[in-house]
């Protein structure tokens, strides 16, 4: 693999975040939800794939599934059986969504943050992805990222934000790393710089800072209102003439309409 400086943003490192973002894993099991607290790795990584593809397959698990989540979060290879995020036609399919600005898609990514994310870890894992882009000297300083339905900055202006749809903004990156990032073996280095293990192994532990220094507040919005609301409200007009037949007849009117 060629050195790749640190950090770098693809895949993994956006995984490895997102797992640190979490809602609290616990013990508790019941044999309605297979004996697990919905929390796992694989169940996070099933449904960044199906905000992705907006298929499901909750039922797939077991040891080939779980070494495909693995290699992704480590930062080595994809894994495109049940991760196919570089696949062309998936990556065709995502980016239509993103540039019509599908509400099913972001509907998708909505449900993802409300069941698997922390709502009180969700200004960290804003300010640590806005750290790890502006880092990363091999994204461009002019690209584009959306932080609302309607609103998009450059890297080098997304410190001076105040408000982010997090649905939307996850998204964007998410859109960046498949279409710009298809080798998530370049995240490797930032991997190993965020983690460390006790022995060969063990499971990797995250120790990284990211994300801590940035002392200025941000408003995150963890859901947001469906993006088709505002074209399908009556105009004035039809306000007006859904008013109008709404409104009891005089007695003069009523005689004319015999």
């Amino acid at each position: 693999m060629t050195p790749t400086k640190v950090p770098y943003l693809c895949g993994g490192i956006l995984f490895s975040l997102i797992l640190q973002a979490r809602k609290t894993r616990i013990k508790a099991r019941d044999k309605f939800n297979s004996g697990s607290d919905g929390l796992k790795d694989t169940d996070v990584m099933m449904g960044l794939v199906k905000v992705v593809t907006g298929d499901s397959f909750e039922s797939v698990q077991g040891g080939t599934f779980g070494k495909c989540t693995t290699q992704f979060k480590t930062c080595q290879d994809y894994g495109s059986t049940y991760i196919p995020f570089t696949d062309p036609s998936v990556i065709s399919s995502y980016t239509s969504s993103i540039k019509q600005k599908d509400p099913d898609l972001l509907n998708r990514m909505s449900e993802f943050i409300n069941r698997f994310i922390n709502e009180m870890r969700s200004e960290w894992l804003v300010k640590s992805l806005i750290e790890v882009i502006q880092n990363d000297t091999e994204i461009d300083k002019n690209t584009l990222f959306d932080i609302a339905l309607n609103k998009s900055v450059t890297k080098e202006n997304l410190n001076n934000i105040t408000d982010v749809e997090l649905p939307v903004f996850l998204l964007s990156v998410l859109h960046f790393i498949i279409t710009q990032r298809p080798d998530n073996t370049k995240g490797r280095a930032t991997f190993e710089k965020w983690h460390t293990q006790s022995g060969k192994k063990s499971p990797w532990k995250f120790v990284s800072s990211v994300g801590t220094t940035n002392e200025r507040s941000f408003v995150v919005k963890t859901t947001i209102e469906d993006a088709n609301t505002s074209d399908t409200s009556p105009t004035d007009d039809v306000v007006e003439v859904i008013k109008s037949e709404n409104q009891p007849k005089t007695s003069k009117a009523r005689i004319e309409d015999r």
